[in-house]
């Protein structure tokens, strides 16, 4: 008996199963982050480029780089280092055409998003790590929840 057409059908079913409950499953927004992390390190600078100080600041554009131009996990501390790496220079090169803020700002944040993190110790860029990863284990929708 061939049981390939039921296999294939039930792997369907449950394919089209997880598409469903995607949006259910939406990570806190880089807004909803950003106020967490800010709240909890007061210290951290604002890097605020422009009129809209509330949407546009460097961990609104630090967890959307993170999370959407680079993809990777923001339940992983190892993934926070690698982008803050990549803002210190020693992994990836940003780019200036893929940064966040570039096209709703008058110039873009890049370089003064990159000094900014530059000029945190190492300890506060350990705490704004434990802060963002902190957002998202209180995410229901995480590993965690």
């Amino acid at each position: 008996m061939n049981r390939t057409p039921t296999l294939l059908i039930s792997s369907f079913f449950a394919l089209l199963c997880l598409i469903v409950a995607l949006p259910a499953m939406a990570l806190p927004s880089p807004s909803q982050a950003t106020v967490q992390v800010y709240r909890e390190l007061p210290f951290l600078p604002k890097g605020v480029i422009g009129a809209d100080a509330a949407a546009q600041n460097l961990i609104r554009r630090l967890v959307t780089y993170h999370t959407f131009v680079k993809g990777r996990s923001p339940y992983s501390r190892f993934d926070w280092k690698l982008t803050l790496a990549d803002y210190l220079g020693y992994n990836e090169s940003l780019r200036p055409d893929e940064y966040p803020g570039r096209e709703e700002l008058p110039s873009n944040p890049l370089q003064s998003d990159k000094k900014l993190i530059n000029d945190l110790t190492r300890s506060q860029r350990d705490a704004l790590i434990a802060a963002l990863l902190q957002v998202y284990r209180d995410d229901p929708t995480g590993p965690s929840g």
